[in-house]
């Protein structure tokens, strides 16, 4: 493959993401498709699409299995207070 053909074919499947902000403040691309995913920006600039895992915590991050970047993609949670009975303590 020459070196033009590379680089349309890096554009084309570059082209199926917009870069996007996302609620938690990150800048990432997101697939246009379906199903919805974010790909690291870092890894694209790299030209490699890196998929964003998401790590499944109140901080709304998500994490590139390749770099182990990680980026803020949903809102913090924050976390619900916890609250004791009054009569265990003294």
């Amino acid at each position: 493959m020459s070196y033009f053909e590379s680089n349309k074919a890096w554009s084309e499947r570059l082209g199926s993401y917009d870069l996007t902000k996302t609620a938690g403040g990150a800048v990432v691309f997101k697939f246009k498709g379906q199903p919805e995913h974010f790909a690291c920006p870092s890894c694209a600039n790299n030209r490699k699409l890196e998929i964003l895992q998401d790590n499944r915590t109140m901080s709304g991050k998500f994490r590139c299995a390749a770099c182990k970047a990680e980026y803020p993609i949903n809102p913090r949670e924050n976390p619900s207070p916890i609250r004791y009975p009054r009569n265990e303590f003294p």
